[in-house]
């Protein structure tokens, strides 16, 4: 989603600043039967619309004879549903028969309801209920299967009138559920922070220390960072606390931490076993060894779980905390806690990701992620990381090499298109009535095309049936695309321009080049729990966008290391000017404002280093056409907005600022910034946001600078593959050279020997 106003007019600006101050396992068993061990807390229906179930933009639409969607329902293991309800709102064509039309859901592949098309009621609703033992814990199959007639008799396919639309947006699914209790196993800790959960539990990271020792505030952004991972695109958004005494003590595990007051959420109990003793049950406490990570339920709520991050000291924390963050995915079985004596994260090169691709590398499919596939009809996606900063000649291509087969009985116009990022970008024609089968099938895509960051490549099939008219058939037929098909990447560099929000919202470029974060500081200002909350909650998304936690990035209150790229984020009062030196904003009192005019310089201003003219990016523009700007002085207010600024500072590295008027605001604007909408609105070097997408003000206000490095026979080469008729100057002025050299050589050599002649006696004959 792109932001609803880029590179506003100055008086929006204006008034943005000058506002007044202002005053969210993988188990199969199922989840659907009623769990008499539930504790029976009152909740509300839990909603989820169709939308969010699948990809498709906007009313979902099925067209033809026979139609079908599919939805993924995902359920998490900690709900014990004791009903559940697929709400439809459905709009159909009048041209329908009713008693040949219908709508089917099916549920786990076995068909639940059937609702009848009526022409006398073009739009209608139903409730279908979904039966308890068909739903399971993970991913259940829904299906809507459109089965669409005008006549009785023979009848075109793919005829306009056979069609019907179902609301994503007013449609839904809604859970009568309650919680289980917490599981104790940290084999199941991906099951207390699911992403299965339609929306996350509340989380609370409560630290026993002041946070004033960088170790421990580091390893409360690890604990937020694998808590994100774990709810993988649900935003997270993270509140810290001081364990608070209880009343009186109790006799649960935590006899002396005042749990009624976490009962809301999930927590995260971090410190060292001597500062966490007072809180813990004695046997817990004696547990604790130099690293310990351990789930336990809340005890003023089971269904609410407190995860013990504790070492004996604060390096035995941070490790707990590493080891919180990295296991993921596979279960310790019989293992109720989890002791690290040892952790050693794995070395990763620059650009590392998951379903990442490099320069003059070769992936296959499968090792992408994208296995054996067969398809009818919907598409087959691949999706792909790229770095994003890498750029090489014009004609460089990534290839396809794909291994496909499909059915007989198709028409020669069929086809299979190759959309990237859903553009289309080669068909394939599939000319051959009797089916085909082909091993090694290039498609070359254009390296430029691509976005710097996560691509999605689609295969989409356009199947056309051999007969046409009143009584053609419907086409069946099929697409099998193998996964030992391959993906061959191009011989690229890296160079780029920054500053692009947008590409630091889709790849963390250029702060996370170091695939464990080893090039980033990140500089929490300010005091009091919020800005720290932020700073966390910044980090989780972060470790997410990432897909791997950060685990070598610095946290600190402090300066950061010198060479690394900075995010700096904190109330406004609290950013010292020198942080903001190069800043497209200067947030002095007064404050140094730019606008943009609306008028673009002319070409002839623009500047870019000569040697890069002729490169070619992934969707990046080396050197645009500047805007012009305005410059005013004026009294600094941010109101109530967020601000998020990206600017070059001491030299190479990058500078981002993250702030707001005051802790709390910042924190409610961050919580706000990581959520789907407001994140990927992102663009320019300067944004501001308040709650939603449509709040969000981007604009390029500050100089740019390009990043990266190359050797000087590649800049040689981009140069001439863009300027071929230097190429052909240069050479034309290097035969002329040497025409010139071998003139005077032989000039020289004729000279020397005539002056030899003249130098001997007279030869007597």
């Amino acid at each position: 989603m792109t932001p609803r106003h880029a590179f506003p007019n100055a008086a929006l600006l204006a008034a943005l600043l000058l506002a007044g101050p202002a005053s969210q396992a993988a188990d199969a068993a199922p989840v659907a039967t009623p769990d008499t061990a539930a504790v029976p807390v009152a909740a509300p229906p839990i909603v989820q619309p169709l939308a969010r179930l699948t990809s498709v933009p906007g009313p979902l639409r099925l067209v033809g004879v026979d139609a079908e969607q599919r939805l993924t329902l995902p359920l998490s293991p900690r709900l014990a549903v004791r009903s559940a309800t697929l709400h439809l709102e459905v709009t159909s064509s009048s041209a329908m028969l009713e008693q040949v039309s219908s709508l089917t859901v099916v549920l786990n592949g076995r068909s639940i309801a059937q609702l009848p098309y009526s022409p006398a009621q073009r739009s209608f609703r139903a409730d279908v209920p979904l039966p308890l033992d068909l739903l399971s814990a993970g991913y259940n199959d829904l299906r809507l299967r459109a089965v669409q007639h005008y006549t009785d008799k023979c009848e075109r396919p793919q005829s306009p009138e056979l069609w019907s639309e179902v609301d994503l947006l007013r449609s839904h699914v809604a859970l009568d559920a309650t919680f289980r209790p917490t599981t104790t196993a940290v084999a199941d800790l991906d099951s207390v922070f699911d992403a299965r959960l339609w929306s996350p539990l509340p989380v609370t990271i409560v630290t026993a220390s002041a946070l004033k020792d960088d170790l421990m505030l580091r390893a409360g952004a690890l604990a937020a960072q694998a808590v994100a991972l774990r709810y993988r695109f649900h935003p997270v958004p993270v509140a810290h606390a001081a364990p608070r005494a209880a009343a009186e003590p109790g006799t649960g595990t935590f006899p002396g931490l005042d749990t009624g007051g976490l009962a809301g959420g999930d927590t995260l109990l971090i410190g060292t076993r001597e500062q966490l003793a007072p809180y813990l049950d004695a046997a817990l406490a004696a547990r604790i060894g130099d690293a310990y990570v351990g789930v336990h339920p809340n005890d003023a709520d089971p269904t609410r779980a407190i995860v013990v991050i504790s070492g004996g000291d604060a390096a035995g924390v941070l490790r707990a905390a590493e080891a919180f963050a990295l296991a993921r995915g596979i279960p310790y079985p019989g293992s109720a806690e989890l002791k690290p004596s040892k952790l050693e994260a794995p070395a990763l090169a620059a650009y590392s990701r998951p379903n990442g691709v490099y320069p003059d590398g070769e992936f296959t499919f499968r090792e992408l992620g994208l296995g054996d596939t067969d398809t009818r009809e919907e598409p087959i996606d691949l999706e792909v990381r790229l770095p994003a900063d890498l750029f090489s000649r014009d004609d460089a291509a990534v290839e396809l090499r794909l291994n496909f087969a499909y059915s007989a009985g198709l028409r020669d116009d069929s086809s299979v298109e190759v959309l990237l990022n859903g553009l289309l970008s080669r068909p394939i024609r599939l000319t051959s009535p009797d089916g085909g089968s082909f091993d090694d099938y290039v498609v070359a895509l254009p390296l430029k095309s691509f976005r710097p960051g996560t691509n999605l490549i689609s295969f989409v099939p356009r199947f056309r049936g051999l007969h046409e008219g009143e009584c053609e058939r419907p086409v069946d037929a099929q697409l099998t695309l193998r996964g030992d098909s391959r993906l061959v990447m191009p011989k690229a560099g890296h160079y780029t321009r920054l500053p692009d929000l947008g590409r630091f919202a889709e790849s963390l470029f250029p702060v996370a080049v170091q695939a464990d974060g080893a090039d980033l500081a990140v500089r929490v200002l300010g005091e009091g729990s919020d800005p720290v909350a932020a700073a966390w909650t910044l980090l989780g998304k972060l470790a997410q966008v990432h897909g791997y936690p950060l685990l070598a990035a610095q946290v600190t209150r402090g300066e950061p290391a010198a060479g690394r790229h900075e995010i700096v984020i904190g109330p406004v009062t609290a950013v010292p000017d020198a942080a903001l030196n190069g800043a497209p904003l200067r947030l002095t009192d007064p404050a140094i404002v730019r606008y943009p005019t609306g008028v673009r310089r002319s070409d002839a201003e623009r500047t870019p280093p000569a040697e890069l003219r002729g490169w070619a990016t992934t969707g990046v523009d080396l050197y645009p056409i500047a805007d012009a700007h305005a410059s005013m002085t004026l009294p600094r207010a941010l109101g109530d907005r967020g601000l998020l600024m990206q600017y070059r500072r001491d030299g190479a590295a990058s500078s981002l600022l993250v702030t707001a008027s005051t802790p709390e605001l910042l924190r409610e604007r961050v919580n706000a910034l990581v959520s789907f909408d407001v994140w990927t609105s992102l663009k320019g070097d300067t944004v501001f946001w308040q709650q939603s997408a449509d709040s969000v003000v981007a604009s390029q206000l500050g100089d740019g600078w390009h990043a990266g490095d190359l050797a000087a026979a590649k800049k040689v080469e981009f140069w001439f593959s863009r300027y071929p008729w230097w190429w052909l100057l240069a050479l034309a002025a290097g035969l002329t050279v040497l025409a010139l050299l071998v003139r005077g050589a032989i000039a020289r050599r004729k000279a020397a020997r005539h002056a030899d002649a003249e130098l001997e006696p007279d030869r007597e004959f």
